[in-house]
């Protein structure tokens, strides 16, 4: 039985793959809270969380049918990948009901432009879905390099084990 779709529109946002190696899936992940806390803040979107997502039981393969399922009009999906020398975060945006493309985006991932990739992901979401705006940050332009930093420090935070631990206890104390 599907979830019925809402009026207000609404995003499910489903974890990156990370095919570039173990040593971005911080970046993976970082990237995919980072999105969501800032969509999660329009008043104008409704949006599931990855862990919600998960627990549909829903095979990832078929995104529209996964975004049926959990009563969302769009799915935001990603991939990590390596090419050469240059990381790659290839994003698409599919409409549930048809599994439709509505937008997508390739972005290379290097430190200086991890704000800016978030900022121009962000946008992307917001034209295809049709929303006004989405909401910035007031305070001051953050630094990309504490940004990764601070990203690594939340995925090691997240592993909840002694040595993760005092690994993300001095990466949050190097950001």
């Amino acid at each position: 039985r599907e979830a019925p779709a809402s009026e207000t529109p609404s995003l499910a946002v489903v974890p990156i793959v990370n095919t570039a190696g173990d040593s971005l899936d911080y970046l993976a992940v970082g990237i995919v809270r980072s999105a969501m806390d800032r969509l999660s803040g329009t008043r104008s979107l409704r949006v599931i969380t990855a862990r919600d997502v998960r627990a549909s039981g829903t095979p990832a393969r078929d995104l529209a049918a996964l975004g049926r399922r959990v009563g969302v009009s769009a799915v935001l999906s990603g991939t990590l990948a390596r090419e050469r020398d240059t990381v790659w975060l290839h994003v698409e945006l599919q409409r549930s009901r048809d599994g439709a493309r509505l937008a997508g985006g390739r972005f290379a991932v290097e430190t200086p432009r991890l704000v800016a990739i978030e900022s121009d992901l962000l946008d992307t979401v917001a034209v295809a879905l049709g929303l006004a705006r989405i909401r910035r940050d007031a305070r001051k332009p953050r630094d990309a390099e504490a940004t990764a930093i601070l990203m690594r420090a939340r995925h090691y935070f997240d592993q909840r084990n002694t040595k993760s631990l005092l690994r993300a206890r001095d990466l949050y104390l190097e950001a």
